[in-house]
């Protein structure tokens, strides 16, 4: 459910959305439905508008196998809405960054940032849904042992960048685990992945010089690795901080499901095992990893221009490339 200040959106799998006004509007908004996320590229004038019903409240019917958009034609502006979490049959904590505002008014391009667990669960028809998100290039975050274990399936997409982060420089692991010591392991790896500059260059190159298309990024659960690019990620795009916090924390709708990717021998894994808290994801470990990068270089800014090289107008380009007014 996506709710503004004005507006209620639920999307239900069967019926498409319900959008609800939360209060009587001066003008009802036009509502268009399309397959394409991004307002600027649409004609409007080939859609066909959706009627409100029932005091504001719209019921809309769509195929399953595309992804669509809503786009909430004000007259002076528009407001698009779509899933955040893709639905997919053997996907893994795959969701789109799409919909965040900044102070600034901005909002994050629906449809050309995802983030995700790993690919090589994805069914035939997972497989083809992604295909038609136009994604042109998939960042692989994981290690090339992962990478090999559990392959991405081909052509999910043009191009395929291997952009591994380090994980704790620790190799001893003691013999018996329990939930406080497996959170310090988890914290020791979220405060070495700020340090694998070279990855995180050629990613945010790579977001700078795509041309085209949506970017793909993932490691194996899609929460840890993952969750501080996507950190970075918004916050160059000036996410506020809680909404960071927000975002990242949706990895905890899939702990159940990640808790078998830490403990592939033992089918029992809940909030009382040992290995837990590998299966959360805690704002102390994101906050973590940021404190690293403070610490070295002072702010957030000094890190894009100084640990990783990136030219002085690396952020209004990006900006530009990923955010709508």
């Amino acid at each position: 459910m996506i709710e503004t200040a004005r507006y209620r959106i639920e999307r239900f799998e069967d019926h498409g959305w319900h959008i609800t006004a939360l209060s009587e509007p001066t003008t009802w908004p036009v509502v268009y439905v399309s397959t394409e996320p991004d307002p600027r590229a649409l004609n409007f004038s080939h859609l066909e508008p959706l009627p409100w019903k029932d005091h504001g409240v719209l019921t809309i019917r769509l195929s399953q196998s595309m992804r669509h958009y809503v786009h909430l034609h004000h007259g002076d502006h528009i407001e698009t809405f779509s899933d955040r979490i893709v639905p997919l049959e053997g996907g893994i904590n795959f969701r789109d960054l799409g919909g965040y505002r900044n102070p600034q008014g901005q909002m994050v391009r629906w449809g050309t940032l995802y983030r995700s667990g790993k690919l090589s669960g994805l069914t035939s028809r997972d497989q083809a849904y992604i295909r038609q998100l136009g994604i042109q290039v998939v960042c692989d975050l994981r290690s090339a042992h992962e990478l090999q274990t559990d392959p991405t399936p081909p052509d999910l997409a043009p191009s395929l960048a291997h952009l591994p982060l380090k994980l704790r420089e620790t190799s001893s692991v003691p013999g018996h685990l329990d939930q406080e010591t497996a959170q310090a392991l988890l914290r020791e790896s979220y405060e070495a992945f700020p340090t694998s500059l070279e990855s995180y260059t050629a990613f945010f190159r790579t977001l700078l010089n795509n041309e085209s298309g949506a970017v793909l990024f993932h490691c194996t659960a899609g929460k840890d690795r993952t969750g501080v690019t996507a950190a970075l990620l918004l916050w160059a795009l000036d996410i506020p901080w809680d909404i960071i916090v927000e975002d990242f924390l949706i990895s905890n709708q899939f702990s159940a499901q990640l808790a078998t990717l830490v403990a592939t021998q033992d089918k029992t894994v809940g909030p009382t095992h040992p290995l837990w808290p590998m299966a959360r994801a805690y704002p102390e470990n994101l906050r973590a990893a940021i404190h690293v990068i403070l610490n070295e270089y002072g702010n957030l800014d000094r890190f894009f221009t100084y640990g990783l090289g990136l030219d002085n107008d690396w952020k209004d380009a990006l900006q530009h490339k990923y955010l709508v007014s």
